[in-house]
């Protein structure tokens, strides 16, 4: 309601993933995506030939790596993800999907990243080569003092997350709208909020890009 004078949602969407995807490659890098690349799992078929489009490798050479939020899987359920939109583009080559294992994929220079779906733990990170960048991608609520909700619980505050994140370089959290970013004794921690602002609460909201 709050964006109903847009005169066309799509043309709005693009004006935030054309700044996204022509950031990245001015910087020669990939897109590493925390999850809720859709609002409902069973997006549209016009939803899912934009986000092709709009993500396809010729505006992202250096490939587009994400995980999936709740609202990118059935019932909030994994196990069901091959019945959705998310899973589609993966299946299209427009998304490289971060499983929720041991499984290091490279990305970029001198980077490895590695996957926390959803309701997955976040995977000890994987050592298999020296003087490369590790970073673990999650879909996972954290907050820190002011980026929260009334009542939001001690287990995911920026620290209660320290030990699981440990022996990374970075994290990149998706889930939580407020974005915010903590040094955590050496880790980068970016919690990406939302892209754009689409609600009154949001109004006075800046949404941003994060570039490693």
């Amino acid at each position: 309601i709050a964006r109903s004078p847009e005169p066309d949602w799509y043309a709005a969407m693009a004006r935030a993933l054309d700044q996204l995807t022509d950031a990245a490659c001015k910087y020669n890098v990939p897109i590493i995506c925390a999850g809720d690349i859709f609002d409902h799992w069973n997006a549209p078929a016009e939803c899912i030939n934009f986000a092709m489009e709009m993500l396809s490798p010729y505006k992202v050479p250096k490939g587009f790596y994400a995980v999936p939020g709740q609202h990118d899987l059935p019932l909030h359920n994994y196990e069901d993800m091959n019945k959705s939109a998310f899973y589609t583009l993966v299946k299209a080559g427009i998304v490289r999907l971060l499983p929720p294992d041991k499984t290091i994929t490279p990305a970029g220079h001198k980077m490895f990243v590695q996957g926390a779906p959803w309701g997955q733990a976040i995977p000890a990170p994987e050592w298999s080569k020296t003087g490369m960048l590790n970073v673990a991608v999650v879909h996972s609520y954290i907050w820190k003092k002011g980026y929260s909700y009334p009542g939001a619980p001690k287990e995911q505050t920026t620290r209660a997350y320290f030990k699981k994140l440990k022996g990374y370089d970075a994290a990149v959290f998706g889930d939580n709208h407020k974005g915010f970013d903590v040094d955590m004794d050496g880790i980068a921690v970016w919690n990406c909020g939302g892209l754009m602002r689409r609600k009154i609460d949001e109004v006075n909201y800046t949404p941003r890009l994060g570039l490693l």
